[in-house]
């Protein structure tokens, strides 16, 4: 197994965010755990609607763990 790194009332801030996505929880075919990622996209820096430009990802955090139900997220009632 390779080295954990912990990190203990660690706060990221992220400004300028556009969207944030969170994938479905998936089983790593290779590991055998469960995976899934909240990506966090900014800004288009081009804002003529017909450019191509894509929205750049400023973070991919990509949890894992041996059970399907630890990765659940909870919420309060609300849009997310």
């Amino acid at each position: 197994m390779t080295a954990t790194i912990t990190l203990t009332q660690q706060l990221l801030e992220i400004t300028e965010v556009d969207d944030v996505v969170v994938t479905d929880i998936v089983q790593d075919p290779t590991a055998g755990d469960y995976v899934r990622d909240i990506r966090i996209f900014g800004k288009t820096p081009n804002l003529d609607v017909t450019s191509n430009a894509t929205r750049p990802m400023l973070v991919q955090l990509r949890i894992r763990s041996a059970t399907r139900d630890a990765l659940e997220l909870s919420a309060p009632v609300q849009s997310f």
